[in-house]
């Protein structure tokens, strides 16, 4: 498909939509595709894992610190 990679441009209804593993940060506007965490760990060293309500409980988004 159209999917696009870590930190470009999405639109979450109109697309282009985000590769697995990662979630576009806004459905009206263009955002930026964030990767999916549950703790630290899997954001790297520069990394946090943010809590994110779209998201099931539990699941948050990597930004960098």
């Amino acid at each position: 498909g159209d999917e696009v990679g870590l930190c470009e441009s999405c639109h979450a209804i109109d697309g282009p939509a985000c590769q697995v593993g990662m979630t576009c940060d806004n459905d009206q506007d263009p955002g930026r595709c964030h990767r999916y965490c549950c703790t630290n760990e899997d954001c790297g060293s520069n990394g946090e894992c943010i809590a994110y309500s779209f998201a099931p409980t539990g699941v948050g988004v990597c930004l960098t610190r």
